[in-house]
């Protein structure tokens, strides 16, 4: 559905076969006003026992709209690697649908035996990511561990657009050689800790499980020969998701070379944690059972925190900005030469807190904050153009209905948006909002053109996003086009929109902002549907950094 709309095809008939006809199916279901015709077929409503058998090595728990897809270690398996992100991570995350599997060969996704030739990590991370379509789910986050993290780095290396977030611990890409001296050394199960010998006896079998271990083992020589022990050195730097990076200091097989490797070559999103654990802890299964007591309430602030990355509308590369989880969206509309950081830091952090059910999305328009390239084109209908890169944006998401908060200049295109698309907006929440420039403002930017006289805290906030030799260029720009703005059109930004707005409106306003003409907000309370109104007597100019946090309102519940 969300490839359709982003093709501006919402109506279609789908031809589907096997399970891709079971998802047609349930897109049709869903989406009834969408779907013309289904020609399906080698799919069915249910699964049969002899089916359930293909997929008895996976298992999902909570009901989230987010994903995570859980990778076990060399061997591992759902419930020996991951038994208490099973059944913790779901209340620590009730935005997400946790997923564990075990990859072909392991626990219980046998027959078939492990198949440890050519690239084998390279094969799980495509199954990983046909796993994850399957189930419906193709956008996803990995928390993967060991021998899993090389599957998905190589899945978030090949899939970029699909893997959100990365979270690793007993994370590498190559073997070390002494790594490659303690597999070798390990041949002989029967020597091992018992303990650890008897966790993976009751997977694969006695008999079966020291053959399994020695096949691996074989591997690692072949490794070794053939590729030097390198898994996925060439995949790291095209890596574009954020990563969580976690470390045990005492870990008895990882050579500590790792995190430093990794550091070097990935997107390493906080500080790497290293957690000490007691060296006479020799088994793998062991440490990582620790490991996840003390990793999962970080690893859940990871997945709920923001993700900052490029998004192509239109062949532009917009900067972007995403926090929160919910099914309902807000995309937040910045002022003139704004951007997602100098104009909604505050709301970035703490939206998701107040509105749990929303996903809150920022972004610097074209020319605007990280969407340079390009410079922007200051042309007398550059705000429409916003308006509807806006949209195009939303639709790129996958999220075409959405609401809209806006302050100064991001309000006129709000309302463009608002007013041509009335069935995809649904709220508006407006200050420092205008239909067309007063004359007082015009006077104002006409005598702003030299920023060496600007406040100095104003001019350097300014400075610090488009350089100090830029900047002035870039706003000498935007006073020429004000200028044009005064002899082409009067000012007007939308006069014309506003009587086609729907969506109700909260609108605020501060009453000692220096720049905007009082008259505005009799203007538009005039014109507009204003659910709300809030004046702001003792503020100024920026009302979203210098607000108290929003209370719910008691008595509706709206926020």
């Amino acid at each position: 559905m969300d490839l359709m709309l982003t093709l501006e095809r919402p109506k279609f008939s789908i031809l589907g076969w096997s399970a891709g006809g079971n998802a047609a199916i349930v897109a049709a279901s869903r989406y009834q006003n969408n779907i013309e015709k289904l020609v399906i077929w080698g799919t069915g409503a249910y699964v049969t026992p002899e089916e359930v058998k293909l997929f008895e090595g996976m298992r999902d728990c909570g009901s989230g709209p987010k994903s995570v897809l859980l990778m076990p270690g060399i061997l591992g398996s759902i419930w020996t690697d991951f038994a208490p992100q099973v059944e913790q991570l779901p209340k620590l995350l009730p935005n997400h649908t946790i997923i564990a599997w075990d990859p072909p060969g392991y626990g219980k996704s046998i027959p078939p035996q492990r198949n440890w030739q050519g690239y084998v990590f390279d094969d799980d991370a495509q199954l990983a990511m046909d796993l994850m379509s399957a189930l419906g789910r193709p956008t996803f986050s990995f928390v993967a561990w060991s021998a899993g993290t090389m599957s998905a780095m190589i899945a978030a290396s090949r899939y970029p657009h699909n893997i959100e977030k990365l979270i690793m611990w007993g994370g590498a890409a190559y073997l070390t050689p002494s790594e490659i001296k303690f597999y070798k050394s390990s041949r002989d199960v029967s020597k091992w800790p018992e303990q650890m010998r008897k966790s993976m006896e009751m997977i694969y079998g006695a008999d079966n499980f020291a053959l399994t271990w020695n096949n691996m083992v074989d591997y690692i020589c072949v490794l070794e020969k053939e590729r030097g022990g390198d898994f996925c050195k060439s995949h790291l730097k095209n890596i574009k998701a954020p990563i969580f990076l976690l470390h045990g200091r005492r870990d008895p097989v990882k050579d500590p070379e790792h995190v430093p490797y990794l550091k070097k070559h990935l997107k390493i999103e906080s500080p790497i944690h290293i957690l000490n654990f007691c060296a006479q802890m020799q088994s793998l299964k062991l440490i990582v059972k620790h490991q996840l007591q003390y990793s999962a309430a970080i690893a859940t602030r990871s997945l709920c925190s923001h993700i900052e990355r490029k998004v192509k509308v239109n062949n532009v590369d917009l900067n972007v900005v995403q926090s929160g989880s919910g099914p309902k969206s807000v995309l937040l509309m910045p002022g003139v030469l704004g951007s997602i950081w100098s104009d909604f830091a505050p709301q970035i952090e703490q939206l998701p807190k107040l509105l749990p059910n929303h996903t809150i999305i920022a972004w610097d328009p074209p020319g605007y904050g990280k969407s340079i390239p390009p410079r922007r084109n200051w042309h007398l209908y550059i705000f429409d153009e916003d308006a509807q890169f806006a949209m195009d944006l939303m639709k790129t998401l996958g999220r075409p209905k959405f609401s809209l908060v806006a302050w100064s200049a991001g309000t006129m295109s709000a309302m463009m948006a608002a007013s041509r698309h009335p069935d995809n907006i649904e709220k508006l929440v407006m200050w420092g909002a205008a239909a067309y420039l007063a004359a007082s403002e015009i006077e104002f930017y006409k005598n702003s053109r030299d920023v060496s006289k600007w406040p100095e805290q104003m001019r350097k906030s300014m400075e610090v996003i488009y350089g100090i030799e830029k900047f002035p260029l870039y706003w000498n720009d935007l006073v020429d086009y004000i200028c044009a703005m005064e002899k082409h059109r009067g000012g007007d930004f939308c006069k014309n929109d506003l009587k086609n707005i729907k969506a109700p409106i909260f609108l605020l306003n501060g009453a000692h902002d220096p720049v905007k003409d009082p008259e505005h907000i009799p203007y538009l309370k005039e014109r507009l549907n204003i659910a709300r109104f809030k004046n702001f007597l003792k503020l100024r100019f920026k009302l979203q950094q210098n607000t108290p946090k929003p209370k719910t309102n008691k008595n509706t519940g709206n926020q």
